[in-house]
């Protein structure tokens, strides 16, 4: 007896797309997946399987779309897995393609129609994917890929892919390849977002529920390509897919069904092509791999579960009969990373001040779902301001500030008239939007989207807030914009020489900024950061504490190198600074913390904070300098970039100081953190959350 209960609002109505989305406590998330899908500008109906969830998603989704004539909810009474879900949804479709959609996937009204517009002249794809973003708009890992071979799994599942990167035709995935400009076929897609033509699906049968959770979808473009279906890639349609979100704990148990698929795969589709040794090598190290993964997983968990029992991330404490706004009363809904709802200190001296400017003021944040954009938003609520954000997707800021505590307008800040009426009632502009991908750009691609989202996007939002009257424009630059000077101190008085694509697209972007200060008589001002950390940080500095906490990365020889960093508060605060002093009206400021920090301090001080005892011996300096000569030879033969080359050890040991004196002199700026203050909260936050 099948363990499910069928909820149909009414009869099927006719559509040409048939939307199944496996739910399993996918939250808000699957919630918006469903009102966009609903939205779609061609005919759809969705069909809802949930896995048992706990997190009464089943029950809003019902309250929600019961009265949709397309929309069906099967709620099952056990987990089944991802195959058997989707299997229990596609024996009862009847439309021409069925689209899987995972629940935190997001599609935009015409994404389902461009998609059946590519494959209305291609009847021998019986498989198509987009391009799949991640929140930031990075290209996620994995959305074209190829097949797994023996000796590409081998490398995988053993970690061996950091030292050998992928070459054509051996199983790269994602951005380990240029982007193509035209639909290509490809081997396997992403199971994100999986449009499939209903003749194929007939000829090829259903998913293979032998697998619960994970491999399920390469196992099916397997399948599709030995029946002779073509899988396609469309670069030129694209998704937002909050990936892991509805999978997020029970590690050890994910890491069980993902290696398991491994193996499985391999027992399908390879094992007969190779010899009894080589099969056995692989699932040994397939079995290899869990067993390490599992093991390194067990004292983290127990670390993160004595960690979150005494500490709270909020440590503020109302003062007798004070109120408390909704903004620090909310608390992190299932399945979500918050990050820490703490207000910025920003100094009691200004407090007041800042109350009295902000309160009541209609203020626009672009970039606020960010590291720096949250503490921003998180600050100005604090201050009582009135505060819109911008995103690409609403679901996001939905997760991150309770209903009614912001305004959320949806924008891609690249396409025409999207950003036309978003600063309209603005008094305040704080722009910190941009394309998020790695400052050195590894192809055309990479570098054309520095330039359409970080230099086009900021000539759109600080035109929108000319045409609206906005009073203050405040954008968020990088010192990536000047270039590095080495062993100089760097200051805004220097000519900038940006390295990079990134640079360069943020170096325009700032001068498109004073030109319309300078034309419309807008009061802006441009902030030049160098790295920045604080909680809720996930950027290079998360990357080393995980580096440094899972063995990898080696004890550097002593360097005396020279960067300049900053704590996100003083970032805050140094914005709502500009924003209320009429002086900074036509300027550029660099802010630091007025430290400077080398790598052997940063790795000696992650090492502490881990409980890591020094190491008793260190790389020798001519051994890495061999290893990024080899490595620079091996990129350039290989068309692809090496983990050790001369630029990432640049990187690593070069200098990068800038002076941050122009905003003390002028404004008065004083920084209130240093790195040593702030990394033990970080590490901490990163065992409880991240370490995984």
């Amino acid at each position: 007896m099948q363990q499910e209960r069928t909820h149909r609002s009414a009869p099927q109505n006719a559509a040409r797309v048939s939307v199944v989305v496996v739910n399993y406590n996918g939250g808000e998330l699957v919630l918006d997946a469903v009102r966009a899908v609903l939205s779609s500008t061609v005919g759809v109906e969705v069909h809802v399987v949930d896995n048992a969830s706990n997190d009464g998603s089943p029950q809003q989704l019902r309250n929600l779309f019961a009265d949709r004539v397309n929309f069906h909810l099967i709620e099952n009474r056990d987990n089944l897995g991802f195959a058997r879900a989707n299997n229990q949804a596609l024996r009862r479709i009847s439309s021409d393609y069925a689209l899987l959609l995972n629940p935190d996937c997001l599609v935009q009204p015409d994404t389902i129609e461009q998609m059946l517009q590519i494959l209305a002249d291609r009847p021998g794809v019986g498989m198509a994917g987009c391009l799949v973003r991640n929140p930031d708009g990075t290209e996620q890992l994995g959305c074209r890929r190829d097949l797994p071979t023996p000796w590409s799994s081998l490398v995988r599942v053993l970690n061996l892919d950091k030292l050998l990167p992928p070459k054509p035709g051996s199983d790269a995935i994602g951005a380990e390849r240029p982007l193509p400009a035209e639909p290509v076929e490809v081997q396997a897609i992403s199971g994100s977002f999986m449009l499939v033509r209903r003749a194929a699906l007939q000829n090829v049968g259903l998913m293979d529920e032998g697998y619960f959770l994970h491999c399920e979808d390469l196992d099916w473009c397997a399948a599709f390509r030995e029946r002779g279906w073509k899988i396609l890639f469309v670069p030129s349609v694209d998704v937002v897919h909050y990936k892991g979100t509805c999978s997020n704990g029970h590690q050890v148990r994910v890491l069980w069904y993902k290696h398991k698929g491994m193996a499985r795969f391999y027992r399908k589709f390879l094992k007969r092509y190779y010899p009894f040794v080589l099969s056995w090598l692989v699932y040994l190290g397939i079995w290899a791999r869990f067993s390490a993964l599992s093991l390194a997983h067990a004292p983290r968990n127990l670390l993160r579960r004595r960690l979150r029992q005494p500490v709270s991330l909020d440590t503020r404490e109302p003062a007798p009969g004070a109120s408390v706004s909704p903004a620090d009363q909310a608390t992190s809904p299932a399945g979500s990373e918050r990050p820490s709802r703490q207000a910025p200190a920003l100094g009691g001296d200004r407090q007041a001040e800042l109350r009295a400017a902000f309160a009541g003021v209609p203020v626009l944040v672009t970039g606020a779902t960010g590291f720096i954009g949250f503490r921003l938003v998180e600050a100005l609520l604090h201050l009582g301001a009135q505060v819109t954000v911008v995103s690409r997707s609403a679901s996001k800021p939905k997760r991150l500030w309770p209903e009614g505590a912001i305004r959320i307008i949806q924008a891609d800040l690249t396409r025409i008239g999207s950003t036309q009426d978003m600063c309209r009632g603005i008094g305040v502009v704080f722009h910190l939007a941009s394309y998020a991908h790695a400052a050195d750009a590894r192809n055309d691609e990479q570098q054309r989207q520095h330039g359409a989202v970080t230099a086009g996007g900021t000539d759109a939002v600080v035109t929108a807030a000319v045409q609206a009257g906005v009073s203050r424009f405040v954008f968020v630059s990088s010192v990536k914009a000047m270039g590095e000077g080495g062993d100089k101190l760097l200051s805004e008085d220097d000519e900038p020489h940006p390295e990079s694509a990134y640079g360069e697209a943020k170096l325009a972007a700032e001068r498109a900024v004073l030109r319309a200060g300078a034309e419309h008589g807008l009061a802006v001002t441009n902030l030049r950061l160098p790295m920045v950390y604080g909680p809720g940080n996930k950027g290079n500095l998360l990357r080393l504490i995980a580096a440094v906490d899972r063995g990898l990365f080696p004890p550097l020889p002593p360097v005396e190198n020279r960067r300049s960093m900053v704590h996100v508060d003083d970032v805050v605060a140094s914005m709502l600074l500009v924003a209320t002093s009429p002086a900074a009206a036509g300027r550029t400021y660099i802010v630091t913390d007025g430290r400077e920090y080398s790598t052997g301090y940063l790795y000696a001080a992650v090492r502490r904070a881990l409980g890591k005892r020094e190491p008793r011996w260190h790389i020798p300096m001519s051994v890495l300098t061999s290893g990024a000569r080899l490595g620079d030879r091996l990129g350039s033969v290989s068309g692809y970039p090496m983990p050790l080359d001369s630029h990432t050890l640049d990187k690593l040991l070069g200098s990068a100081i800038y002076s941050s004196q122009r905003i003390r002199d002028e404004l008065g700026f004083v920084p209130r953190y240093s790195l040593e203050d702030a990394l033990p909260a970080i590490v901490a936050e990163y065992l409880m959350d991240f370490a995984a």
